[in-house]
């Protein structure tokens, strides 16, 4: 078992400054025999408020299951990281070898869900981050596809399921799905 970091006393959740992070822009999705990818094909500048002095971390969530199924509760891929920087996470997918996914002849949803976060739990492995009294989501969103059967499909649109903006003064212009 892991020790239970010390919070982060110094933080100023209250004390909101402006940084630049990179969000997705375009994407591609890619289905083989062995294997459901997805992957950022570009990248944007955005600006989001946070707090001073917390910890910032950034969660990838990959589901991906047979359409007309339930999302299940396990993740196929992702984690959390420290730090506002997307683009490890944002590299998620499923394997013949690992899951049994893709199987021939059926149509598979994939799910991926993003977000930037602050806490007052120090980033460590085993990482909860939402535990602390100071978690607050910065900048979230989710992305759906429908992958088809077939082998070497690329560039699949994403339909965007759901957007939380809760500490953003502004965005210009949302994330852009054409390829």
């Amino acid at each position: 078992m892991f020790p239970e970091p010390t919070p982060i006393q110094n933080g100023h959740p209250e004390k909101l400054k402006t940084v630049k992070i990179k969000i997705p822009d375009k994407w591609i999705v890619t289905r083989t025999a062995q294997n459901i990818s997805i992957k950022v094909k570009s990248w944007k500048e955005i600006e989001v408020r946070e707090g001073s002095g917390l910890e910032t971390g950034v969660k990838s969530e990959c589901y991906i299951y047979p359409e007309g199924t339930e999302r299940p509760d396990q993740w196929a891929g992702g984690g959390y990281e420290g730090g506002d920087d997307l683009s490890d996470l944002a590299k998620v997918g499923a394997n013949v070898k690992l899951g049994g996914i893709p199987k021939p002849g059926t149509i598979y949803v994939a799910e991926l869900v993003l977000t930037l976060f602050e806490t007052d739990i120090p980033a460590q492995h085993m990482w909860g981050p939402e535990a602390g009294k100071q978690y607050k989501v910065d900048w979230s969103e989710s992305f759906k596809w429908v992958v088809p059967d077939g082998h070497d499909t690329n560039f699949i649109p994403a339909t965007s399921q759901e957007k939380n903006h809760s500490s953003m003064n502004s965005i210009h212009s949302l994330l852009s799905f054409t390829f």
